[in-house]
C-alpha cells in the first residue's frame, strides 16, 4: 500500500457561512451550492460557535462586522474550539491593519473583500478546503509517526536528521537532542 493510500481521507466537506445579513448568506449559498459542500449558515457569531462545537466544519467563512460578536472574535473562538477548521474573513470592513494582524496571528487564512468576485471567492474557498485536507493528512501522519512501533528517522537531502519517533529513541537508547541535526553519511 502506498503512502497516499495510507492517508486517504474520506470526510464530508462542510462550509459554515456566517453573516448577519440574510441576503448575503442566500447569495453565498447559491454560489457554493454546485460545489458539493454541506453548507451550514448562521446570522451570529454566538450561534456559529455552537455549530463549531457540534459539527466538523472544514471551512469557516465569516463577515467581520456583526452585532454581539465580530468576525475577528469568532475567528479567535473558532481557533480554540475547532483548530483544524480553515478560517476566512469576507468583509466590506477594510481596516487593513486589524485584518493583517488577524491573518498574521493565524486566526484567519485569508481575507476576501466585499463586494466579492464570484470566481475569486470560489477559488479561495476551494483552496481553503485543500488546506484543511492537508492539515488532516498531516495530523494523521503525525499520529502514525508518533505511535509507530518501528523506529523512524527522518532526514533532509543532506542526511541531516530532522525528526525521530519515540520508537527509534527507545530502540537506540539515544536522546532526541543527541540525534536531531546529526548528519549521517549513509553512502
Amino acid at each position: 500500500m502506498s503512502t497516499s493510500e495510507n492517508f486517504e481521507l474520506s470526510y464530508e466537506k462542510i462550509l459554515l457561512i456566517v453573516d448577519d445579513e440574510r441576503p448575503i448568506i442566500n447569495a453565498l449559498q447559491r454560489l457554493f451550492r454546485k460545489e458539493g459542500y454541506k453548507i451550514l449558515t448562521s446570522t451570529s457569531g454566538r450561534r456559529a460557535s455552537e455549530i463549531l462545537m457540534h459539527e466538523n466544519v472544514s471551512v469557516l467563512l465569516t463577515d467581520q462586522r456583526m452585532p454581539e460578536m465580530t468576525g475577528v472574535e469568532l475567528l479567535k473562538v473558532a481557533r480554540e474550539i475547532s483548530p483544524d477548521t480553515t478560517r476566512l474573513v469576507l468583509s466590506g470592513y477594510t481596516d487593513y491593519n486589524d485584518l493583517r494582524s488577524v491573518i498574521n496571528s493565524g486566526y484567519a487564512y485569508k481575507f476576501i473583500e466585499k463586494p466579492w468576485d464570484d470566481k475569486l471567492l470560489l477559488e479561495v474557498v476551494r483552496e481553503a478546503f485543500n488546506v484543511h485536507e492537508r492539515t488532516l493528512v498531516s495530523n494523521q501522519f503525525a499520529e502514525v509517526f508518533a505511535n509507530a512501533q518501528e523506529g523512524i528517522l527522518i532526514t533532509d537531502e543532506d542526511w541531516t536528521v530532522q525528526s525521530v519517533n519515540p520508537a527509534f529513541l527507545a530502540m537506540t537508547g539515544h536522546k532526541k537532542s543527541d540525534v536531531i541535526n546529526a548528519q549521517y553519511d549513509l553512502v
